[in-house]
This record gives C-alpha cells, sequence and structure tokens, in this order.
C-alpha cells in the first residue's frame, strides 16, 4: 500500500493493488468479497483506493477517481462549478496519474485502455 498526501487538499490517499492482507483489511475496514475488483473508503486517516490485479483497467481507474474526488470534495465542502470545472477535471487527472504511477511501480507496465 503506498501512502500519497494529496497536494492542495492536503489529505491522505492509499493506493491499494492486488490481495489486501487481513490486517490491512482491518486496519481500513475493508469489507472485500472475492468478486470485488475495485473499491473507495474513507477512514479516519484517509481515503483507501484498492484495486485487484486482474481487471486493472483505465475506465475502472477513471471511476474510483471520480469517488474519490467526491469524497475530497466533500469533506472540504466545495460545490462543483458547471460553468467552470477545470479544477475538478485537473485533480481527476492527477488521482488516475498518481494511481497510475503506483501500478507501474509495483507492476512494471502501463494501464491497459
Amino acid at each position: 500500500m503506498k501512502k500519497i498526501i494529496i497536494p492542495i487538499y492536503q489529505r491522505v490517499l492509499y493506493v491499494h493493488i492486488g490481495i489486501p492482507s487481513e490486517k490491512t483489511c482491518k486496519t481500513y475496514n475493508l469489507e472485500l468479497s472475492p468478486t470485488d475488483i475495485a473499491c473507495v473508503h474513507e477512514t479516519d486517516g484517509g481515503i483507501v483506493v484498492w484495486f485487484s490485479t486482474k481487471e486493472f483497467n483505465a475506465s475502472l481507474v477513471a471511476h474510483e477517481a471520480i469517488h474519490i474526488k467526491n469524497i475530497v470534495f466533500d469533506q472540504i465542502v466545495a460545490k462543483p462549478d458547471f460553468e467552470n470545472d477545470e479544477y475538478e477535471a485537473y485533480f481527476v487527472e492527477w488521482i488516475v496519474e498518481t494511481i497510475e504511477k503506483v501500478y507501474k511501480k509495483y507492476n512494471h507496465s502501463k494501464i491497459i485502455s
């Protein structure tokens, strides 16, 4: 699991790729079933995003990135601006790129489109 400080918003994001240990599940209250392929969970210590390696792809990362963005924006009480959503787009882009870096570091390949 990789701990990342989210710049500007000063939140903690934990990125976990692969089968989590029993200790990880207990620590972050992850309740995963064998059919789960990804989840985002808000904890007291930050936001945990988990991906299995069996179906890791760009659309799944983008999907979970939106959940992460929504949790952070809810925490900081940010409201969407439909006239100028660039800050949201840049933040989601940062989340996706960050998850991809963790994936590449531990799996030595690129996200499958």
